[in-house]
């Protein structure tokens, strides 16, 4: 896998793509390589896609996250660490305005359910209560499933575009 990964890699950026896409490019390089490729992209004046678990390349080459979590694409300025602190401090601040309005609706429902004259609006809260979507910090979420049918390969390119606009 290493030599041939280099040499398509090599191959790759000598056609300076408009855009490129990058699925765990570290995988079959050593460390100089990296090196290079992290100086690489640092100096590549077009657009790349990096998909990557190797949290230090993509601190030192990224500044822009997609985070992709139930069903919603949340867009994060940064590399991976500062993202991960505003996921974190998001998640939070959200749990903690949640945890507050639950405690509000639970206490009109509790002084106003025996009233005749409130009893209405203390069962619409109740009922808001119980539709409530609770923010969870730190649940295992259920992680998503993609099943993709198998193809043989289309050929020369599997993915060719023009005029495309990412933002």
């Amino acid at each position: 896998g290493g030599q041939r990964t280099k040499v398509l890699l090599g191959k790759l950026l000598l056609e300076k793509p408009d855009i490129l896409l990058l699925d765990e490019p570290t995988n079959y390089l050593d460390v100089s390589h990296i090196e290079w490729l992290k100086r690489y992209l640092n100096d590549y004046e077009n657009a790349f896609i990096l998909i990557s678990h190797d949290i230090p390349f993509l601190n030192s080459v990224v500044n822009l996250i997609y985070h992709m979590d139930n069903q919603q694409l949340t867009r994060y300025v940064g590399d991976y660490d500062k993202f991960q602190a505003m996921k974190k401090a998001q998640l939070e601040a959200a749990y903690n305005k949640q945890q507050k309005e639950i405690a509000d609706l639970k206490d009109f429902v509790a002084r106003n359910k025996a009233r005749v004259s409130t009893r209405n609006m203390a069962m619409s809260r109740q009922k808001k209560l119980d539709k409530m979507d609770v923010i969870e910090l730190q649940a295992e979420k259920p992680k998503p499933e993609f099943n993709f049918k198998e193809a043989r390969t289309p050929g020369r390119y599997i993915f060719q575009t023009s005029d495309l606009v990412i933002g």
